[in-house]
């Protein structure tokens, strides 16, 4: 049995939410176009 450290479990949570950060920006590009357009930029 291995031992879950306290470094494993941070790499996880990290990659879990990197992954969830990239799914919802795919999301958003694929609905409503980049997000960084330029008349979403300028106020």
């Amino acid at each position: 049995m291995v031992a879950i450290t306290p470094v494993i479990a941070a790499r996880v949570l990290f990659s879990v939410l990197g992954l969830f950060m990239l799914a919802t920006l795919l999301y958003t590009i694929f609905t409503d176009g980049s997000p960084f357009r330029k008349e979403v930029l300028t106020p």
